[in-house]
């Protein structure tokens, strides 16, 4: 395979084009003052007129209304796309019961000091989501225990109208919501 930078002219010819050439200083001059009387090509560029949207680089009060009333409406739709007919829409949430978490530590509870002994800790709770309805596209559940972040935590559709999730929830997370159709947020508490 040939190197794509190697020349593809005869050697004889790159030699020669590589010679120092003799010039006389009078034709270098008139050369570049030639150069510098050619007319500046940016000037002849055919100039742009501002629309009336835009004016010196920023919007015109007018196109700043138009944008944002674009805005409103799109996101409007958004929303309301999303938020359709919620009214028979019905959330559990159940705790279903605690997570026991074993620990071992050498402690004074052991009789001959040399067993460990086993502590438990119930830190988690198994809690149950459910959300039912017919108008229901997707389902998440944002809380404390993940910090707010959409998809975090989805639910699953379980038939037509019914969507569940079974989550691990620190017992100090209280607070939280469902997420339905990407759009509508409908709040819950544990208690």
């Amino acid at each position: 395979m040939r190197d794509p930078f190697e020349s593809t002219l005869p050697d004889w010819v790159g030699d020669a084009l590589r010679e120092p050439v003799d010039s006389h200083p009078d034709a270098r001059a008139r050369i570049m003052d030639a150069v510098r009387t050619l007319p500046n090509v940016r000037a002849r560029a055919v100039p742009m007129r501002p629309s009336r949207w835009l004016r010196r680089g920023v919007l015109s009060p007018l196109g700043g209304a138009m944008t944002t009333v674009v805005m409103v409406l799109a996101v409007m739709l958004r929303i309301g796309a999303g938020a359709a007919d919620l009214s028979d829409i019905v959330t559990v949430t159940r705790i279903l019961g605690d997570s026991v978490v074993p620990t071992r530590h050498a402690g004074a509870d052991a009789r001959d000091g040399s067993a460990p002994v086993a502590r438990w800790l119930d830190t988690m709770r198994v809690v149950e989501f459910v959300l039912r309805g017919s108008s229901v596209q997707a389902a998440a559940v944002l809380g404390d225990f993940n910090r707010w972040q959409r998809g975090a935590t989805p639910l699953v559709a379980v038939g037509h109208r019914e969507w569940r999730a079974r989550v691990l929830v620190p017992r100090d997370a209280l607070t939280m919501a469902y997420l339905v159709n990407d759009a509508q947020l409908i709040p819950s508490a544990l208690r």
